[in-house]
């Protein structure tokens, strides 16, 4: 019975011993502190680059946008500004010459406005895609006043280039700055497009292109200042060869005074057809001025002499639009013409002078300089 006992104690003791033991608990993983700082690091970087990448692409396109339109409100303006060839013609020789020099102005300043994009764009010794849609507009500009310029010149040949050839010789000289100027808007264009092409396929530019592109540039801003330069020099030899013609008119005297009323309407109506005859071929050249000049004088003579308080108005006439003519006053000098033509005509007590109608000279083929 005892030992009954004593084993039941020692199983039980056993199994108490067995099972109030615990489970020993797992340790806690250790936590890597810097990885998680360089992974937060990492992405804020990554967040940041992403945002200014957004940022630069926003300002890129917002400063092309509003290089585009400003090139576009700028040539819109440069067309606005220029009068068509009828208007051009009806201007004084002088307004046309300070038009020309305008428009000169304005193809100067285009020309120099792509020459310094160029020079920027290659200050880094390559060119974007962008740079080049930027010079493109300014050369497109540049074209376009030069083409306006060389529209005007014409015009100017047309009405003026045989009236003193010191000014066209100078004007002759303007034009081949134009002419080099266009040469150079070609060799730029050249230069644009070979950079478009390696751009397109994905190539890096060679050096040697970007060396053109600046070369280019750089001939391009030293013939916009000698255009410039030559411009000027032209507006003032126009001004002076204006003046020069208008003092000229008091070195001619009368060679022949009409001796009777009936005389000096003739002489009259003989200035009249001198002036007719002068434009027959749309253009009115030096010599032609002078005879217009002398036959001018011989009127005003006899007027004087034989007209009377009566006829006095026709030398006032005369005389003004002899003046017109020597200061390049054409429109307004036709405009006289035919004021005078109606005087002639409605005199009472006078045998009638055929009234001879005048209207300023048409122009002809634009493009055809002497």
């Amino acid at each position: 019975m005892k030992r009954t006992i004593l084993f039941v104690l020692l199983v039980s003791l056993i199994v108490a011993a067995c099972g109030g033991e615990e489970p020993a608990a797992e340790p806690a993983p250790a936590v890597d502190v810097q990885a998680t700082v360089d992974a937060a690091v990492a992405a804020t970087a990554t967040a940041e680059a992403q945002l200014q990448e957004a940022i630069d692409t926003a300002v890129d396109e917002a400063v092309s946008e509003a290089v585009d339109e400003a090139v576009a409100e700028t040539l819109e303006a440069t067309a606005a500004a220029a009068p068509p060839p009828e208007e051009a013609q009806t201007m004084t020789e002088e307004e046309l010459a300070a038009l020309i020099e305008q428009s000169v102005n304005e193809a100067v300043a285009a020309t120099e406005t792509y020459a310094e994009a160029s020079e920027q764009a290659a200050a880094d010794d390559t060119v974007t895609a962008e740079e080049v849609e930027t010079i493109e507009l300014y050369v497109y500009g540049a074209e376009e006043a030069i083409a306006l310029t060389e529209e005007l010149i014409d015009i100017y040949y047309a009405l003026y280039g045989d009236l003193t050839y010191a000014v066209v010789d100078d004007l002759d000289a303007l034009v081949a700055e134009l002419d080099e100027l266009n040469q150079n808007l070609a060799a730029m264009v050249v230069v644009l497009e070979e950079i478009n092409t390696t751009l397109e396929a994905g190539l890096a530019l060679a050096e040697e292109t970007v060396v053109q592109l600046e070369e280019a540039a750089m001939n391009a801003a030293l013939n916009a200042a000698a255009t410039q330069a030559q411009s000027q020099q032209w507006q003032q030899m126009v001004q002076t060869e204006v003046a020069n013609r208008a003092a000229s008119l008091g070195a001619y005297q009368a060679q022949t005074v009409a001796a009777s009323r009936q005389e000096a309407v003739n002489q009259v109506g003989a200035y009249l057809t001198t002036v007719q005859t002068a434009f027959e071929d749309e253009t009115l050249s030096y010599a032609e001025f002078q005879t217009i000049a002398q036959s001018s004088a011989d009127a005003i003579a006899g007027l004087q002499a034989q007209g009377g308080p009566q006829l006095q108005n026709l030398a006032t006439t005369i005389e003004s639009v002899t003046q017109q003519f020597a200061g390049g006053q054409m429109q307004a000098a036709f405009g006289s013409l035919n004021e005078l033509s109606a005087l002639l005509a409605n005199i009472p007590d006078v045998p009638s002078v055929p009234a001879v109608g005048f209207s300023a000279p048409s122009l002809p083929g634009l493009g055809g300089r002497p």
